[in-house]
């Protein structure tokens, strides 16, 4: 521990403190040295006795379906479950990511595997940190997917199926409308992953959600279920 002018500074053994280390009791500032000394050891004792639980443990799912399959619909659900069980859960939203880390980017295949990779990189950080990430984008190469089970035993491939019928069907985003136009139409959709740029079936996820045949309670309790029992092992 450290003592500033905002009270202690706690860190776990070997830890530097930092800017995102815990600052408790700014009280002990004003107490004697006597105070703070048995304050100091008390915390020492805690954290020598302290080891992690479920909750402390990180992992890191890498989504990969079509657009409309239901990525962010049972990140969502799931990760509310989680989190009101006292995991720690970071959503890394495909298309919210899209308009702020990855703005830069466009649709082709070099930037979306740029796009996966930047995406993978902060969610294998927050992983090894403690924290339950689930990535849910298209994720639509096998490569860049392999490239990310290669960042840690923790990560893994979550295959969320439905077919085309289905998705045009749903097409929330008018996305497959647009691309089932005309060529020559001005809102003619040219780049739609699984109609006009490919999609590869995912060859050995480790876990596949079929919505197109699941009801959304379904789905979500199966992947509440993998993701906990992964933790877990």
């Amino acid at each position: 521990s450290t003592l500033t002018s905002k009270g202690y500074i706690w860190t776990y053994p070997g830890q530097k403190a930092c800017s995102n280390s815990i600052v408790v009791m700014p009280e002990i500032a004003k107490q004697s040295v006597q105070e703070r000394e048995l304050a100091s050891g008390v915390c020492s004792d805690y954290i020598a006795s302290w080891k992690p639980t479920e909750r402390h443990l990180g992992i890191f799912i890498q989504m990969t379906g079509l657009s409309g399959a239901g990525k962010s619909t049972l990140s969502s659900l799931v990760g509310k479950n989680l989190r009101d069980q006292g995991f720690l859960i970071e959503i890394i939203d495909g298309d919210e990511y899209r308009t702020n880390l990855c703005q830069d980017l466009g649709f082709s295949k070099e930037d979306r595997n740029t796009n996966i990779r930047r995406l993978g990189f902060v969610g294998s950080i927050l992983a090894r940190n403690g924290v339950v990430v689930i990535m849910a984008a298209i994720n639509p190469y096998e490569e860049i997917r392999g490239e990310l089970r290669g960042l840690s035993e923790d990560v893994k491939t979550v295959y969320v199926k439905a077919d085309l019928d289905t998705l045009r069907k749903r097409d929330t985003k008018g996305l497959y409308h647009r691309a089932d136009l005309p060529d020559d139409h001005p809102d003619k959709l040219n780049n739609l992953t699984g109609v006009s740029d490919p999609f590869d079936v995912p060859e050995h996820p480790d876990c596949t959600i079929t919505t197109d045949s699941e009801s959304i309670q379904e789905s979500s309790a199966k992947l509440e279920k993998f993701i906990i029992e992964s933790i877990r092992n």
